[in-house]
């Protein structure tokens, strides 16, 4: 059977209806062999139709206003149907968890890449240190319009595309865990297991995403990411929930480094003058060399410290 042809517009009420109804059809040779999905086709069509519709919206703005000239990103995205997982790319990063394990991630468009060092070369410029002529270290976005002006090239021939890549991954509800979608400020100082294991240790302790997802930030702060960072966490029925013994031993833990931090402190203090005791060490005070000095507050600790 041929495959048809869907408009844009066409092509993503498709998608919607879709979604709507749970129907994905398959396609047939003839002989009654299946070769794949209409549905997965099409979907794989408006993905890239909105991505580069979205490009020739950025190239409009940019051509109105001055303001815009520098319009410029790259995006990750995922579309959920009942039966498959759409992943679409640019420098982005997203991925999915199943059965404890990282199952399927998708990979950077950077130009030194074979396919999109190709694609460069052909549009006539190179690629140095790792870069777009040496200035630029994606290779697919959108904006970025100086890198598509090469007169005779179409759209995704240019030295950066617009066009995402689409992968369909067949879903599993019984060992799909989550999907974890992240700029490169996030993959900058964590590898995919590394980021999985991590978010699955705190979904022991937490139900809250939000909480999950600012942690993730804080600790890539913590490792010196110093990139753009956003991060969005996607959490199937089958993610880990949270467990009493890992409450338990997240709250040892709290109490085991609040004691340390306070010993540090002290210690601290000892070394620099006097500490004097009134009531407890809830009510501990340091003397510098001359005055009293302004009060902090650490944890439930009241401590005098010098400026």
């Amino acid at each position: 059977m041929q495959k048809s042809r869907l408009g844009a517009i066409e092509i993503q009420s498709e998608i919607c209806y879709c979604l709507m109804s749970g129907t994905e059809e398959v396609v047939n040779d003839g002989d009654g062999s299946s070769r794949g999905y209409v549905w997965v086709i099409q979907a794989q069509d408006a993905i890239k139709s909105m991505y580069q519709s979205h490009n020739s919206l950025c190239g409009q703005v940019t051509s109105c206003t001055s303001a815009f000239l520098d319009v410029r990103s790259t995006a990750v995205g995922v579309l959920i149907s009942p039966q498959h997982t759409y992943f679409n790319c640019g420098d982005s990063r997203g991925l999915l968890s199943r059965n404890r394990k990282v199952y399927f991630f998708t990979q950077d468009h950077k130009p030194s890449n074979p396919l999109e060092k190709e694609r460069i070369q052909n549009a006539g410029d190179s690629v140095m240190i790792q870069r777009v002529n040496g200035s630029l270290a994606v290779s697919r976005a959108l904006g970025d319009f100086d890198y598509k002006c090469v007169h005779g090239k179409g759209p995704t021939e240019q030295l950066v595309s617009p066009e995402p890549e689409v992968h369909d991954i067949e879903r599993s509800e019984e060992d799909d865990q989550f999907i974890i979608l992240a700029c490169d400020g996030i993959w900058d100082v964590m590898g995919n297991e590394e980021l999985c294991d991590f978010v699955r240790s705190r979904l022991e302790v937490t139900d809250d995403l939000e909480k999950v997802c600012n942690e993730i930030v804080d600790t890539c702060l913590y490792k010196g990411s110093r990139d753009n960072m956003s991060v969005i966490l996607i959490c199937f029925p089958n993610s880990p929930k949270v467990s009493p013994e890992a409450v338990k031993k997240e709250e040892e833990l709290d109490k085991y480094l609040e004691s340390r931090v306070e010993a540090s402190i002290f210690a601290s203090m000892q070394r620099k003058g006097s500490v004097v005791m009134f009531g407890g060490v809830d009510k501990a005070y340091y003397q510098g060399a001359l005055n009293w000095v302004p009060l902090i507050q650490v944890g439930e600790l009241r401590v005098h410290m010098d400026r």
